[in-house]
């Protein structure tokens, strides 16, 4: 799908919201939110029946609101506590020149029919959030916030954290009066001599994730207000913990380069990796226990040919994606791990009995089965084609992008694949000829 209304300048962030509770026992879409270098942050509801638009295709995502802030809107996150229900939508917002408060009241309208529904969305209402300068050599001037993320704690989902271009996170405590409204005060700020005046570009509190896999334990979670990883402009990953007022960091992941682009990667769910691009368009894995580089063939080896801006790790499956900034790279990666079989060859083999061996250099008469059966498959004649052999075999070990996020091993072992599943879709399309065949024979007298 497409939306139905674009960005004028650069896309720096994207959240997805979904509502818990039902109104009317109706539930309310999706929702895609998008901030940009032009000021804004647009509002898609993303619909469970995507229909396309005649004449252009791809279906369209309704623009369900527009919020209007003084100047780049570099991240935004829905505040949980307040946006459960589908009538109204809190979001913190971090722009150039500080934090905003926006809501957005919402109305299920049933129509005139009876039949049907849609939510209307009234003009948005946004609030700069106050606070003093944490920098006191810029006077009461406030800082560009770049990142904005929730905590992800039972006991403090209204704490919301913020990163400034000048080395700080900011923890800002969120209110709801029944007079006042919402609103949002500064608690507190964290800093390192080490990062002073490098801007933190984007962060994640993964405190959740290390609880979960035992990475710390709940005395160290107890000693602080939460751990983030953070993704700074020095060419370093950190693993920190926020004690009052002070940015710990415990581990380092070095090897990267994030001195001109904001690239910014993810922690897995169970709290062991860290992986994140570079400017050099390569993919990295680090252990988050000591920081040291995980290196292939354990993970994916990428290399594409601008820099690597973003990578996320499914919080539900072995799925990791990552996308780069060039025109002539892939747009997206995603990898999908394997859990390695634990049985036996035999056991494989009584499992699966009819099933070719798998097509290695040692096994060229399967090889050579496939080949057929690829060619066959894909209209090429073998009859015409006498030298179908060297064409499967340059197929094989071609590598016509050199510049391909897939390693040629890789590619060889992904085409290699492809002509099996095709030898194994052959087979059983004739079992089931022969099954028919047989069906439709006269039975003994």
């Amino acid at each position: 799908a497409t939306c139905a209304e674009v960005h004028e300048s650069l896309v720096y962030d994207l959240c997805w919201h979904v509502f818990e509770k039902r109104q009317e026992g109706i539930a309310a879409p999706p929702l895609l939110i998008s901030c940009g270098g032009d000021g804004r942050m647009l509002i898609h509801e993303v619909p469970e029946d995507l229909v396309p638009v005649p004449g252009l295709g791809a279906p369209r995502l309704k623009l369900h609101a527009r919020v209007t802030l003084p100047n780049h809107v570099y991240s935004a996150r829905p505040y949980l506590a307040l946006s459960s229900d589908p009538r109204c939508l809190v979001m913190v917002a971090g722009h150039k020149g500080g934090v905003s408060l926006c809501q957005v009241s919402r109305e299920l309208k049933i129509a005139d029919s009876g039949f049907g529904s849609s939510w209307v969305a009234y003009t948005p209402q946004t609030v700069q959030v106050p606070f003093q300068a944490v920098r006191p050599a810029q006077g009461a001037s406030q800082p560009d916030v770049l990142c904005v993320r929730f905590s992800t704690q039972a006991n403090s989902l209204d704490n919301v954290y913020v990163s400034d271009d000048a080395g700080h996170l900011l923890l800002f405590q969120m209110r709801n009066d029944v007079s006042a409204g919402v609103s949002a005060s500064l608690v507190r700020s964290y800093a390192s001599s080490e990062l002073t005046g490098t801007a933190i570009h984007s962060f994640e509190i993964v405190t959740k994730q290390l609880l979960q896999g035992r990475r710390i334990t709940s005395v160290q979670a107890s000693m602080s207000d939460d751990w983030a990883l953070l993704f700074a402009r020095d060419h370093t990953i950190r693993l920190a913990s926020l004690q009052r007022g002070v940015l710990k960091v415990e581990q380092k992941m070095l090897g990267l380069e994030s001195g001109s682009y904001p690239v910014r990667g993810t922690l897995s769910p169970d709290g062991a990796y860290v992986a994140c691009g570079s400017e050099t368009g390569e993919l990295l894995f680090w252990t988050s226990k000591d920081g040291k580089p995980v290196m292939p063939p354990g993970v994916p080896q990428v290399r594409l040919a601008g820099p690597l801006m973003d990578t996320i790790w499914s919080d539900r499956h072995h799925l990791i994606a990552c996308c780069a900034l060039d025109g002539s790279a892939l747009p997206l990666l995603a990898f999908v791990g394997e859990a390695k079989a634990e049985k036996t060859r035999e056991t494989q083999e009584d499992a699966i009995p009819h099933r070719p061996p798998p097509l290695t250099a040692s096994a060229p008469e399967v090889r050579q089965q496939a080949e057929l059966s690829a060619l066959a498959i894909s209209g090429i004649s073998t009859a015409i084609d006498s030298d179908y052999k060297r064409w499967a075999d340059n197929w094989i070990n071609s590598n016509e992008n050199p510049r391909s996020a897939i390693a040629l091993e890789e590619k060889r072992r992904i085409k290699e694949n492809i002509l099996l599943n095709i030898l194994d879709k052959k087979g059983v399309e004739e079992a089931q000829s022969h099954l028919a065949t047989a069906r439709t024979l006269p039975g003994p007298m």
